[in-house]
């Protein structure tokens, strides 16, 4: 990874980011860092998230557009970052005919099965099939969820360093 970089992600109550909130945030920092998931309500992994932020030069993820506006109208952040690393935008660049989708991406190129927003949302079965808002998604299936975007866009990004650059 390119030193000082952070890749995030977040999951939120919907689209707009001045009326629907964050759920969960994901992040990793650096090469050989784990990747951690948090509320926005825990104060001290705020903290740290918002230390790692500060800290690094680069900020990733895909679609990192979304996130950084969500981050900034929540007030986590206080300046939109310069220095962008976005996958969407990369694998674009690659190929503009292709599916941008993360998840299909990720299943193209690392060769992974994704788990799909649409599975979290969907419970029981037959008739009593029920579609769940982003809202009423259970926080540990979407902290999981989210944890796995941050690997994707991460892991998206390493092969594109190694293999895709030559590609353009």
């Amino acid at each position: 990874m390119t030193p000082n970089t952070i890749f995030i992600d977040c999951e939120t109550t919907g689209l707009n980011p001045f009326k629907d909130t964050i759920r969960c945030i994901a992040y990793t920092v650096n090469d050989n860092n784990p990747i951690e998931c948090f509320e926005p309500n825990n104060r001290e992994e705020l903290n740290i998230f918002k230390s790692h932020m500060v800290a690094c030069t680069y900020v990733g993820g895909h679609n990192i557009g979304f996130d950084i506006k969500f981050l900034h109208q929540a007030g986590i952040i206080k300046t939109i970052p310069s220095n962008f690393i976005d996958t969407r935008l990369i694998y674009h660049s690659l190929d503009p005919h292709e599916s941008l989708k993360l998840k299909d991406l990720a299943e193209k190129y690392l060769g992974v099965s994704a788990i799909r927003l649409k599975d979290l949302q969907t419970t029981g079965r037959g008739k009593g099939k029920k579609k769940l808002s982003l809202a009423e998604i259970p926080i540990d299936d979407l902290m999981t969820y989210c944890k796995q975007d941050v690997g994707f866009s991460y892991e998206l990004y390493k092969k594109w360093l190694t293999n895709g650059q030559e590609k353009q």
